[in-house]
């Protein structure tokens, strides 16, 4: 049984790339990197391949609250073991107009942080506690 952290992803920025976006990853009450980011590799090796590409244990998450119009998102999901920071680091070119913000609390093993990305940077700042 993983631990969980908590995520907060705010997206802004083209209504172009926000709604290709969210057309991606938001369906059903799930939050989905896969396709954005499919593992196109060894299907035995999924585990290794989340880890590297999206930074938590599984593609899909529930989540918990999502809102936002056609110019900002606000994604709230528990992920295993500790955020998507990866996720952010591998798509966020993928989408230049867009910007992240992405923040986490994972209070099982006393990390927070936040996630940024966009005009061509991207940075994660952690602390313990």
């Amino acid at each position: 049984m993983p631990n969980w952290c908590e995520n907060t992803l705010e997206v802004w920025g083209d209504k172009k790339e926000l709604k290709e976006f969210k057309e991606k990853t938001i369906k059903e009450d799930i939050f989905h990197m896969g396709e954005l980011l499919p593992n196109t590799g060894n299907p035995d090796l999924w585990y290794d391949f989340n880890v590297a590409n999206y930074g938590t244990k599984w593609d899909d998450m529930e989540i918990d609250d999502v809102a936002g119009d056609e110019e900002q998102l606000r994604v709230i999901f528990m992920s295993a073991w500790s955020p998507p920071s990866e996720f952010i680091e591998n798509i966020y070119k993928k989408f230049p107009k867009l910007r992240f913000k992405l923040k986490y609390d994972e209070p099982g093993m006393g990390f927070f942080g936040i996630t940024t990305a966009g005009d061509g940077e991207y940075n994660d700042n952690c602390t313990d506690y």
